[in-house]
C-alpha cells in the first residue's frame, strides 16, 4: 500500500545570503519532487541548527599546537534531525496494531528506533527488514549499526558499488 511508502528526513531550511544553503534546498526539492512521483509520502521535519562548542584541553590529540597559537576553544555550527525518528517510530507501531504491514523495511541507522523495532516484532509478530551502509569516502564514513543488524529479521548492507547505477 503506497501510503505506507515513506520517507523520514530534515528538511534544509534557505539562509538569506548563502548561496550553498539555496543550492542544498533546491537539490532537496528535486529530489522530493522525484519521490513524490514514485508514490512517496514525505515525512519531515525542519533541521535544527545549534552552536556546538569544544573546549580545547588535553584530550584533544595535539592540543599543544592550538594552545600555542592561543586556541581555546572551537566553535562550530551544527545542523541536526529531531523528532524525525520519533515520527517513523510511532508510525512502525500504528502500522502494526491497525495491521497495515507484514514487514517493515527500515533503512536507517538509528538506535533510537530498537524499541519500536523489538515492540512490533514481539507484540506483533512483525517482521522488519534493516538496510545499512557500509561506505568509506574522504568526506564521510557509514557503518552499519550492529544493534540493527541482530534485532531485525533479514539485513542488508549496502556497499558504494551497490549505489552507483542510482547516482545522476
Amino acid at each position: 500500500m503506497d501510503k505506507w511508502k515513506r520517507y523520514y528526513v530534515g528538511t534544509v531550511r534557505e539562509k538569506e545570503d548563502d548561496e550553498y544553503s539555496k543550492q542544498s534546498m533546491s537539490r532537496q526539492n528535486k529530489f522530493f519532487s522525484e519521490l513524490k512521483k514514485e508514490n512517496w509520502q514525505l515525512r519531515t521535519n525542519k533541521l535544527k541548527t545549534r552552536i556546538e562548542k569544544i573546549i580545547v584541553d588535553a584530550r584533544m590529540q595535539n592540543y599543544e599546537k592550538l594552545k600555542s597559537i592561543n586556541i581555546q576553544e572551537i566553535v562550530y555550527e551544527r545542523k541536526r534531525e529531531k523528532g524525525i525518528d520519533v515520527m517513523l517510530a510511532i508510525d512502525l507501531i500504528v502500522g502494526a496494531v491497525e495491521d497495515i504491514y507484514d514487514m517493515a523495511i527500515i533503512v536507517s541507522s538509528d538506535a533510537d528506533l530498537l524499541p519500536a523495532i523489538e515492540w512490533i516484532r514481539k507484540t506483533k509478530n512483525k517482521q522488519v527488514m534493516y538496510v545499512g551502509f557500509s561506505i568509506q569516502n574522504n568526506n564521510n564514513a557509514s557503518k552499519p549499526l550492529y544493534s540493527m543488524i541482530v534485532n531485525t529479521d533479514i539485513q542488508r548492507v549496502l556497499i558504494e558499488t551497490d549505489l552507483k547505477c542510482f547516482i545522476k
